[in-house]
C-alpha cells in the first residue's frame, strides 16, 4: 500500500517564512491568509452583470380624448418605451393607473412589445360628466392621458321655474319658464332643442325655440297671458314626454282711482258709461277699503236700476270673495272673515251695458257663519259654533261652509280644533259641493287638511261638527 504524500501545513509554511512569531500570532496570520485566498477565489469565478438601459417614455396615442359617460374609450392610452438612442425596449414593465374621475380600467400592468409599445387593455368612463385621467409609468418616468366624459342623450326633462303663476291678462308672467334636460345619469345635456307651445288660453310666446345651455337649462323668452282664466304652455324635447306649464290670467288691478270707503258710511253713486271697463266689457266702480283687525265683515250694494254684482280683490287684482253669480239680484252681499289690511271693493253689474244709481257700504259684524256660508281668506283664525238648522244638513248633521278663492298652483293649509270632541267631518269641496279632499283626524280634537289647486276658482271648506270649534286658514 502506497503511503500518503506529506503536504506541509499552512502553519509550518508561515513558521518557516516568519521565524520568531509566537504561537498565538502565528494562528492569527494563518486565518488572515485563508480569508485572502477565499476572496481571491470568489473574484475569479463571478460573471459580469448587464445593467439595463434607463427606459424613456413618450405617448404613442392621443393624450386628450373624449367619450360618452359610462362608455368604453375607443382609442386606448399607449406609450412607446425606448432607450436614450430612441431604440425600442422590449419586455419593460409599464403600470397604468386611474388617477382621477369615476371610471375604471383593466390590464393595469403590462409589458412593452418588440416595438416598445405598451397599451392599456380597457378604460371605461364614469357616469358623471367631467374630466378623468390615466397615467402610464415605467421606472421613474410617466405619461398622463386625459379624457372628457360628456353627457349621453337626453332621457329626462324637468321643470325648473315658472309653473303655476298668476298675472293680469295681456301681461307677461314675471318668472320665465325654465326646464332642465338630463341624461340617464342626471348629467345636464347641452345643445338640445326645447320647443314651447301655447296649449290653452290664447296667450303668446317669444323665444319659444330654445337650445339648452351648458347646464342643460332652456329658458323661454316670455309668456304673455291671454283671456281671463286658466292658461297652459306645453314643452317638448325630442321624443320625450311633454311637460305642461300652467298659469292663470286675472283681471288687471283696478286702473281707475279707487275712492275711499269708510266702514258704516254708505256711499250713493252712479254707474255710468264712462266707468272703468273690465276684461269682460262691464263697467265698474272701485272703492279702497281698510280693514282694521281681523273680523267678520258685510259688504253690500243695492240698486233699483240694474242687477248688481260685488267683488273683493287684493292689491294684485286677485279675487278674494264675491257674491254668488247663479242669481240675479238688485242687492248683492258678501259676508267675509278677513285679516286686517287693504282690499278693493268692485261694484259692477250683471248686464255689461247697465248703468244707474246704487248704494254701497260695508260694516263690521260678529254673526259668525250665520246664513250657512261665509267667504274667508288666508291668515284668519276664527272661533265658530255650528247651529242646527242654519245650513242644509249633510248626513243629518249641521255644517258651516267657507268659500275661498284659489289661484292655479296655490296651496291651502287648514286646521280644525273641535272643542266638542265630536266625530267631526272636515273637507274641501269644489264650488258645486263635490268633495275633493277630506281632512285627516289626528285625535278627538285636531284635524288637518292640505290642498293644491290645479284650476283657479272658488272652493268651499265644509266643517261638520256638533258644537264649538276653531278653524285656521293658511
Amino acid at each position: 500500500m502506497q503511503a500518503k504524500a506529506d503536504h506541509p501545513s499552512r502553519s509550518s509554511i508561515l513558521k518557516a517564512s516568519l521565524p520568531g512569531l509566537s504561537p498565538h500570532k502565528l494562528a492569527a496570520a494563518s486565518v488572515l491568509v485563508s480569508l485572502i485566498g477565499l476572496f481571491s477565489a470568489c473574484k475569479e469565478t463571478s460573471a459580469p452583470v448587464d445593467v439595463p438601459p434607463k427606459p424613456i417614455l413618450r405617448a404613442a396615442s392621443p393624450t386628450s380624448i373624449s367619450g360618452t359617460v359610462a362608455s368604453y374609450v375607443e382609442t386606448l392610452p399607449a406609450v412607446f418605451v425606448h432607450d436614450a438612442n430612441g431604440q425600442p425596449l422590449e419586455n419593460i414593465r409599464v403600470i397604468f393607473r386611474l388617477t382621477s374621475g369615476g371610471g375604471s380600467i383593466s390590464g393595469e400592468e403590462t409589458r412593452s412589445n418588440a416595438q416598445g409599445i405598451a397599451t392599456l387593455a380597457e378604460w371605461k368612463l364614469g357616469t358623471a360628466a367631467g374630466d378623468e385621467s390615466v397615467t402610464a409609468t415605467a421606472g421613474l418616468v410617466s405619461v398622463p392621458f386625459f379624457a372628457t366624459a360628456v353627457a349621453g342623450p337626453p332621457v329626462s326633462v324637468a321643470k325648473i321655474s315658472g309653473d303655476n303663476q298668476t298675472a293680469p291678462r295681456g301681461t307677461a308672467i314675471p318668472i320665465p319658464l325654465e326646464v332642465k334636460v338630463t341624461d340617464a345619469y342626471e348629467n345636464p345635456v347641452a345643445s338640445t332643442v326645447v320647443i314651447f307651445t301655447v296649449e290653452a288660453g290664447g296667450g303668446s310666446l317669444t323665444g319659444d325655440n330654445v337650445t339648452t345651455n351648458s347646464q342643460g337649462i332652456a329658458t323661454l323668452g316670455s309668456w304673455t297671458l291671454g283671456a281671463i282664466g286658466d292658461q297652459s304652455v306645453v314643452t317638448t324635447v325630442a321624443d320625450l314626454s311633454p311637460l305642461t306649464f300652467r298659469a292663470h290670467a286675472i283681471e288687471p288691478p283696478v286702473p281707475c282711482a279707487a275712492n275711499d270707503l269708510k266702514a258704516s258710511t254708505p256711499v250713493n253713486a252712479t254707474l255710468t258709461e264712462e266707468a272703468c271697463r273690465g276684461g269682460d266689457g262691464r263697467g265698474y266702480d272701485a272703492y279702497s277699503v281698510t280693514l282694521a283687525g281681523g273680523s267678520d265683515w258685510r259688504f253690500k250694494v243695492t240698486s233699483n236700476d240694474f242687477n248688481t254684482r260685488l267683488e273683493l280683490r287684493d292689491d294684485k287684482g286677485i279675487p278674494i270673495a264675491s257674491n254668488r253669480e247663479d242669481t240675479s239680484t238688485n242687492n248683492s252681499v258678501i259676508r267675509a272673515i278677513l285679516p286686517e289690511g287693504r282690499v278693493t271693493l268692485v261694484v259692477t253689474s250683471v248686464d255689461p251695458s247697465a248703468t244707474g244709481s246704487y248704494e254701497v257700504s260695508y260694516t263690521q259684524e260678529r254673526d259668525g257663519v250665520a246664513g250657512c256660508e261665509v267667504s274667508v281668506a288666508r291668515g284668519i283664525d276664527t272661533n265658530q259654533n255650528v247651529t242646527a238648522g242654519e245650513c242644509t244638513p249633510k248626513d243629518a248633521a249641521p255644517v258651516d261652509r267657507y268659500r275661498i278663492y284659489m289661484s292655479a298652483g296655490s296651496s291651502l293649509s287648514l286646521s280644525l280644533q273641535d272643542y266638542s270632541l265630536s266625530d267631526n267631518r272636515f273637507e274641501l269641496q269644489d264650488d258645486r259641493g263635490n268633495t275633493l279632499v277630506v281632512g285627516a283626524v289626528l285625535n278627538y280634537v285636531d284635524s288637518k287638511l292640505a290642498f293644491t289647486a290645479a284650476v283657479a276658482g272658488y272652493y268651499v271648506i265644509s266643517v261638520q261638527v256638533y258644537e264649538a270649534y276653531l278653524l285656521s286658514v293658511r
